[in-house]
């Protein structure tokens, strides 16, 4: 059956005993709740209902990056590794729609519970539809010639929420400063 369907059976003899069995969906993330999967054929009144209520709640990530310092550049890109994982067996290694800075539709392809994704100065990455208690990890990867300091990461690791955002915030830091040369002659 799907959403909201419903099965009638006829003429099942009264006094019958009945159970009503559904596959489990868990590793897919769904939970269910059921109510009147066994019992009996009554021989008067109202006739039994087998319920089964399958719930899978989902929330989203973002990742930003965000730039400091006073020659930090907007167009310089960062590498994530996002990390996802869940102890019930519900595999988490798929593809998943992304909107980059709230409007830009992607994918992000998650392999062995890990994705890569690329981030500008300033540009945000919202993995959705990630089922929620699933824990994360974002790791920004600078590379070791980078001149920008990692000044602050905050919500990098944590647990998706239900019909919420958990986000993952990343802030480099990039100055630099003249030197003044100053030349003095003296003598005859």
């Amino acid at each position: 059956l799907t959403h909201d369907q419903r099965l009638v059976i006829y003429e099942i003899p009264a006094t019958a005993s009945y159970i009503v069995r559904e596959t489990s969906y868990a590793l897919e993330g769904y939970q269910t709740e059921q109510s009147g999967e066994t019992g009996t054929i009554p021989a008067t009144g109202s006739m039994p209902v087998a319920t089964f209520t399958n719930t899978r709640n989902s929330g989203s990530l973002i990742v930003e990056k965000v730039l400091a310092g006073n020659a930090s550049n907007e167009d310089d890109s960062f590498e994530f590794t996002v990390t996802l994982s869940r102890t019930d067996g519900v595999d988490v290694n798929k593809t998943y729609q992304a909107l980059r800075n709230g409007t830009e539709a992607e994918t992000v392809t998650f392999t062995g519970g890990k994705a890569t994704v690329t981030l500008t100065g300033g540009e945000t990455l919202e993995i959705l539809d990630i089922l929620s208690e699933t824990a994360y990890t974002v790791e920004e990867e600078l590379p070791e010639y980078s001149d920008y300091d990692l000044i602050d990461a905050s919500g990098d690791t944590g647990i998706i929420p239900i019909d919420e955002s958990a986000q993952a915030t990343f802030t480099n830091e990039r100055n630099v400063y003249g030197l003044d040369v100053e030349k003095t002659l003296s003598g005859n």
